[in-house]
């Protein structure tokens, strides 16, 4: 869902084109792409970059209010052992191996204990 959020926000950000060359559509057209503009700012504030090999590691981070950014590794690792999210297509290759590493750490450790 962050994914899909984040591709939208940067897909409406990124297209700055406009067909029409009425002036008052223009001007909508500018307030519009300036919301989404603060839209992602604050996006990007309380979840964090979501570039590839960050997903882990933006979670130790604080955002405003001290609020932790981005999902909280409790989540990631349980998308690990969920059938359903065992893939983890929303991450990158490289916070994927994170989260397999912790996992199969936390596995070792209480299967010998």
């Amino acid at each position: 869902m962050i994914k899909t959020l984040r591709g939208i926000l940067e897909g409406f950000s990124n297209n700055e084109e406009t067909e029409d060359n009425d002036e008052d559509h223009n001007h909508i057209d500018l307030k519009v792409l300036e919301l989404v503009q603060k839209m992602k700012e604050q996006f990007v504030q309380r979840w964090g970059s979501g570039e590839d090999g960050t997903v882990w590691q933006e979670h130790k981070a604080r955002g405003r209010r001290q609020i932790r950014k981005g999902i909280p590794r409790i989540v990631l690792l349980a998308a690990a052992v969920d059938p359903r999210f065992k893939r983890m297509p929303f991450l990158s290759q490289a916070d994927r191996e994170e989260v397999i590493n912790v996992s199969l750490l936390i596995y070792i450790i209480y299967y010998f204990n």
